[in-house]
């Protein structure tokens, strides 16, 4: 006889419960019981155990790769800052003369790339000109 009456009772309960919540064999029509107990077996939840954990998605990780890409993504600018002083201001514009030019490097054009996903100027090449410590040499068109 178990030593607590109560857990004993409330197991009871659970199983007069699933008991009740099953559809009862009795009363249909020519089908035998067996088939429908093999349907019922197969909607039981069954424990996986570890093999559960290979087929987990890491939600987690991914919220923490993304984090850790936002940390390596500011570690790179703070040691581009350290390096060397940047060429650029905060506007995107250089420092020395304050002039405002595209990186196609043509003196006259008004802004040919997509807009910066950064500073949305269209003067930005594939990187942000805001405090960039380098500029481009030259630029080639291939046609």
């Amino acid at each position: 006889m178990p030593s607590d009456p109560s857990v004993n009772q409330k197991d009871r309960h659970v199983q007069k419960a699933r008991k009740s919540t099953a559809p009862s064999t009795c009363g249909s029509s020519g089908s035998t019981g067996s088939g429908e107990n093999r349907e019922l077996d197969r909607l039981k939840f069954s424990n996986p155990g570890k093999a559960m954990k290979d087929l987990q998605f890491p939600w987690r990780e991914s919220n923490l790769t993304r984090n850790f890409r936002k940390q390596l993504a500011s570690r790179h600018h703070r040691k581009d800052r350290n390096s060397s002083p940047p060429l650029y201001d905060s506007r995107g514009r250089k420092l020395g003369s304050l002039v405002d030019t595209c990186d196609c490097l043509r003196e006259d054009c008004p802004g040919c790339h997509l807009p910066c996903r950064r500073c949305h100027s269209t003067f930005c090449g594939p990187v942000c000109r805001i405090y960039r410590t380098f500029t481009f040499q030259e630029a080639k068109l291939f046609i």
